[in-house]
């Protein structure tokens, strides 16, 4: 039963975050019970219709609403609404209506990204070559230097997402470096002086 933060009637995917950061910062220890009642998996197109409006009917959400799902010691009833090649879902609790009322945001695990994505991410390589912090700040000062290539780094066919675009949940700039062993590294930037 995980404690989400919800933001009331958000217009799109930014009030969303926005809201759960502002909640974050001024709420400390925020946070509702839910549980996943069912799931609904978008195609791409439709992930995109839906965070750009929040707020517009969805027959979906209707039949999800007229189920009437019990609120239990785990919660109020959600509905979990994931993509295709998306790192966030969904998690909506309709509380009756045929929109979106209280969303919140989880991070998908690597599993549940699209299998395209995955097939990316075969190195081929056993386990045991695990890559550490140092490999990884070694190889970006080489890239910075220009004395390397990725492909003469331990970042060969990584995959790098902003903050964002990761829904990593930070007034910080920063990026997200996912490896082809499935290791992931954050590099936030700070301006120092």
């Amino acid at each position: 039963m995980p404690n989400t933060i919800f933001v009331r009637k958000p217009v799109d995917l930014d009030t969303v975050r926005s809201g759960i950061t502002w909640i974050q910062e001024n709420l400390p220890g925020k946070g509702d019970k839910h549980y996943v009642a069912e799931e609904l998996h978008l195609t791409k197109q439709e992930w995109e219709q839906w965070t750009e409006c929040l707020l517009d009917d969805h027959s979906s959400l209707r039949e999800f609403s007229e189920k009437n799902y019990p609120i239990t010691d785990e919660g109020v009833p959600c509905l979990r609404v994931t993509a295709p090649g998306s790192e966030i879902a969904l998690i909506i609790d309709t509380q009756g209506y045929n929109y979106a009322r209280y969303v919140g945001i989880e991070t998908v695990g690597s599993s549940e990204i699209e299998e395209e994505d995955s097939e990316n991410y075969d190195s081929g390589e056993d386990e045991s070559s695990e890559i550490d912090e140092d490999a990884v700040q070694d190889a970006l000062m080489g890239l910075l230097y220009g004395d390397l290539s990725v492909e003469d780094t331990a970042l060969e066919g990584c995959r790098v997402r902003s903050f964002k675009d990761a829904a990593i949940l930070t007034y910080n700039k920063g990026l997200v470096i996912s490896l082809p062993d499935g290791s992931e590294f954050q590099l936030t930037i700070v301006q120092s002086c």
